[in-house]
């Protein structure tokens, strides 16, 4: 085993507090590794849209299949991913383990947890693996049952702790894992928990160790696991992450129109409205006022009332929380046609992955002042045509000027004609 740094594992204890400074650093906004396509086609060639990934014959796998998994097996899946262009493969697995406790919601926690690993896994050709030990930590929400793996594409034929088992059984294999101290370790400097310089240290040590050779998945050539413990500093997608969530959109859009044929032909409309608690700050409550989302459904309103549109019907989905009031939505269905299609889904922590994958397959998303508003925005696929409430909603810097999204605020006078040419696509307007 080749450990960077035995000195601690886990990097010091961080308070609520510390978490919480975090939060606001990190704007890593525009990536500065190369983007790898070895990850980003990993299943493309085998799953045919279904969004599983075939098991050892080709077909889709039920969910725990691989109970019995041997080192053949982990040494297939390790190299399966190969970039046609560059002829690289795919070289190991890429493990995060943050003991931290926190309070965060889980849009927050996403930016210093799963776009770091995804980002960094991108970067080094490796398969980024996802334990819910960290969420399960979670002392203000329970996360712990969520299928995240699934949900943002990571490898799930085994489990983490398989993968462990594995790589811990017999002295060859224990050499091929390399644990990181993402927060105290000599060569990250002041930078702690920092991915780019996290990319640079796990090539290096890779290529030191494999004589400089890069055997790309040769018959000789045996898995690395990579186990990332401790903090990861806060970052925003990468243009190579968020399309890398992109194509797990666009599979959901397939999975969509094959299971809800009844709105096929529909004009969707998703709208996540954020109800602060009592005890945040009254700008917070400000920000999130429900006023903003009945003017944002009043302009969408207005705006596809005036044409002839090519759906069959307008279906509108509303996700918010246990405090949102029935006089609050009765407010928004009074604004709409009767015949809209209208479902509220006043969430909880086992449906926040499924409310995400119905956000990013809409036409029009109305978005909060949120870090969960903003994680479902960067699902969205170009199509896709993102509404803030507020005019002053800070959370889509990174959608619309690193990448490319469609984001306009409520009160944007190009905001009716964008959502006509969205209602009407075919039209002159």
């Amino acid at each position: 085993m080749f450990n960077l740094n035995k000195s601690t594992l886990c990097g010091p204890d961080q308070t609520d507090k510390d978490r919480t400074q975090r939060t606001n650093e990190g704007h890593d906004e525009t990536g500065t590794f190369l983007e790898s396509a070895v990850l980003q086609d990993r299943y493309d060639d085998n799953n045919s849209g279904t969004g599983e990934k075939p098991d050892r014959d080709g077909v889709v796998a039920c969910r725990d299949s691989w109970s019995d998994v041997s080192w053949d097996d982990v040494r297939r899946v390790a190299f399966e991913g190969r970039d046609k262009k560059t002829h690289t493969s795919t070289r190991g697995f890429l493990v995060h383990d943050d003991i931290n406790y926190t309070t965060e919601g889980f849009g927050s926690n996403a930016r210093g947890n799963l776009f770091p690993l995804i980002h960094i896994a991108l970067a080094t050709r490796l398969v980024p693996m996802y334990s819910n030990k960290g969420l399960a930590r979670n002392r203000g929400r329970d996360y712990k049952d969520l299928d995240v793996a699934k949900v943002f594409g990571f490898e799930d034929r085994f489990s983490v702790e398989q993968l462990s088992d594995i790589f811990h059984t017999g002295t060859d294999n224990q050499k091929r894992i390399i644990e990181v101290n993402t927060w105290t370790d000599s060569s990250l400097g002041s930078a702690c928990g920092d991915a780019n310089i996290l990319v640079e240290m796990i090539n290096k040590h890779i290529s030191l160790l494999d004589n400089g050779k890069d055997q790309n998945g040769d018959e000789d050539q045996q898995p690395w696991l990579i186990i990332l413990y401790g903090a990861l500093k806060y970052m925003n997608p990468s243009p190579a992450v968020h399309s890398w969530l992109q194509k797990r959109s666009i599979q959901w859009k397939k999975q969509l129109q094959l299971l809800d044929k009844q709105h096929k032909d529909s004009f969707r409309i998703a709208m996540h409205i954020r109800v602060p608690e009592e005890w945040c700050p009254q700008i917070w409550k400000d920000v999130n006022h429900v006023d903003k989302f009945e003017s944002a459904v009043r302009v969408i309103h207005d705006s596809i009332a005036k044409d002839q549109n090519t759906f069959s019907s307008i279906k509108v989905d509303v996700f918010t929380e246990d405090r949102f009031s029935i006089e609050a939505e009765s407010k928004l269905r009074c604004i709409l046609p009767k015949d809209t299609t209208f479902t509220i889904q006043r969430g909880s922590p086992i449906t926040i992955l499924s409310d995400i994958q119905t956000m990013a397959c809409a036409d029009v998303l109305v978005v909060s002042s949120s870090h969960f508003s903003a994680l479902a925005g960067y699902f969205c696929t170009p199509s896709c045509l993102i509404v803030l409430a507020d005019d002053q909603n800070d959370y889509f810097d990174t959608h619309a000027r690193v990448l490319g999204c469609t984001v306009l605020p409520v009160g944007c006078p190009g905001l009716p004609r964008a959502i006509q040419l969205k209602y009407t696509p075919h039209s002159s307007v």
